[in-house]
């Protein structure tokens, strides 16, 4: 017999990987400038747990919320930038 409760525990315990790595992330990119072993765990467990999700329109949703966080990032990269250079 197959054990519902197993499974969400595994799924719990993914997403609370997921999430972790997020935070490790966000706290090592703004706070220590080291971001390149972390910021590449996130990017692959990202791809692994965007693989996993079986549903078109959850897929579709989660690249429209990637794409605006990405155009939000790359603007407030560009502002910074520009106030950095604008002090020199």
């Amino acid at each position: 017999m197959f054990n519902f409760y197993n499974l969400h525990k595994k799924i719990i315990f993914k997403e609370k990987i997921f999430l972790l790595s997020s935070l490790l992330t966000i706290f090592f990119y703004f706070y220590k400038n080291i971001i390149n072993f972390f910021f590449i765990i996130h990017f692959f467990i990202q791809i692994i747990y965007f693989l996993k999700i079986n549903s078109f329109k959850k897929k579709i949703n989660i690249i429209i919320i990637l794409f605006f966080f990405f155009i939000f990032f790359i603007l407030f990269l560009g502002i910074k930038w520009i106030l950095i250079n604008s002090l020199k």
